[in-house]
């Protein structure tokens, strides 16, 4: 059998050899030589409406420099892509400043979860799954209000994710008064009391279309006399107001 020359074996080990050497320096480097960490003259934020710069950046790794920022780049995108409000976004340098561009989406639904020991609002996205708790954001959409036995292990009631629908289901319809409900209550059975937005009263009616139709009507009127009661109850064919 014919051998290979000895300097073409020592080429061979020396090429092993390094690539080990390569292997163990890249194991023991620190993990921020393998991350995207640069200097910046600042960081800059285009399309936040719903999500703030500090509650993005809570989360970055940076650190501030007299002439500029140090960013951990990729703990950037990652934070971005932590937050449920954020569709999308893109992170690029641009003159030096580090900017990201993000595209949010709207919030599904703001919920208060009312308890003994004090009041949680959370949010949950389009499958009713809960996706922040504690730190809300603005919603287009009332503020619905549950109890404790309308949510078991984070899981939210049958009731009120029937409810959720039901509300969709008048908003497009273009049951006009959904647009002035900024706090409904979730009570018993099908009852719920709710506030419209700048009147005083506290409203009790029931979530069926017919109801919701009705509170439209009495409104009217009531904003045309300019007069408010404490409460008003709805009813099939009368109302009653204290």
């Amino acid at each position: 059998m014919r051998q290979r020359p000895l300097h073409i074996k020592a080429l061979s080990a020396i090429m092993i050899t390094g690539c080990l050497l390569l292997l163990i320096a890249l194991c023991a480097a620190p993990l921020y030589a393998l991350r995207d960490v640069r200097k910046f003259r600042g960081i800059e934020f285009r399309g936040l409406v719903n999500v703030s710069r500090f509650e993005v950046l809570s989360k970055v790794a940076l650190r501030a420099e007299k002439d500029g920022v140090v960013v951990d780049v990729d703990s950037l995108k990652k934070r971005l892509g932590d937050i449920h409000l954020v569709k999308s976004f893109h992170v690029a340098e641009e003159n030096g400043l580090l900017v990201a561009v993000i595209v949010e989406r709207d919030p599904f639904f703001v919920l208060t979860l009312r308890r003994a020991g004090g009041s949680v609002p959370f949010e949950i996205d389009e499958d009713f799954r809960v996706v922040s708790a504690g730190t809300v954001h603005a919603c287009a959409r009332p503020l619905l209000i549950i109890d404790e036995e309308d949510m078991k292990g984070g899981v939210l009631s049958l009731k009120v994710r029937n409810f959720i629908r039901f509300f969709l289901e008048m908003q497009k319809n273009r049951v006009d008064i959904t647009r002035e409900m900024v706090q409904i209550y979730l009570g018993e059975e099908d009852r719920i009391r709710v506030y419209l937005n700048g009147r005083r009263t506290l409203f009790h009616l029931r979530s069926l279309e017919r109801d919701f139709v009705n509170l439209g009507r009495i409104v009217a009127a009531l904003d045309a006399g300019r007069s408010y009661p404490e409460t008003l109850h709805l009813y099939d064919d009368f109302c009653i107001s204290k």
